[in-house]
């Protein structure tokens, strides 16, 4: 997950590859959104998806807002409205091709690869301890995570992963992280 203390660097080990990360910031749900997709264009690159988290980082008031959604493989999509996409490390560039949106349309789905409810209500800031940690833990809020000794989530050329919402109801909001490595094809 991104280094969230707020180090200004770093160091590269050997045989780590370069990671970067879209934040998702509070994406109001509606019936059938695109909520949050990273998708690559280019013919040298793949991006590896390492990580989706699903987070309900809203503190205002929406109580009874369970969503159904899933994470999809798609081959196609106009994009919608832009999300910057952040390196661990600053020095690192993101390759031509890779980027990630939200409110995708004409969209094409290749298959679902995973459903999963999501909340979109506040998180109870005076709750205790352990409901708190549940609603902030990241490894509590994981979608998709590669798991060492596989592959992970590998977009090619013109192939992308996203999360869809299929709930009409659009109360609250969803947040979401994608982290991915930067490698030649």
């Amino acid at each position: 997950m991104p280094d969230q203390r707020g180090s200004s660097s770093l160091a590269v080990l050997p045989g780590t590859h370069p990671t970067f990360y879209a934040v998702f910031d509070r994406i109001a749900v509606a019936n059938n959104k695109y909520m949050a997709t990273l998708f690559n264009t280019s013919a040298t690159r793949i991006m590896r998806v390492t990580h989706v988290w699903r987070f309900a980082w809203q503190v205002a008031v929406v109580t009874g807002a369970l969503k159904d959604q899933y994470l999809a493989r798609i081959t196609a999509r106009t994009a919608g409205t832009g999300v910057t996409i952040h390196a661990d490390d600053p020095s690192d560039t993101l390759s031509a091709g890779m980027s990630a949106d939200t409110n995708s349309s004409s969209v094409s789905e290749s298959h679902i690869m995973l459903r999963a409810p999501a909340v979109s209500e506040e998180m109870i800031l005076v709750a205790p301890q352990l409901q708190l940690l549940l609603g902030t833990d990241d490894r509590a809020q994981s979608l998709a995570e590669r798991i060492p000794g596989q592959r992970g989530i590998l977009l090619r050329q013109n192939e992308g992963v996203t999360v869809r919402n299929i709930t009409s109801g659009t109360a609250g909001t969803v947040s979401y992280i994608m982290e991915f490595f930067d490698l030649p094809a």
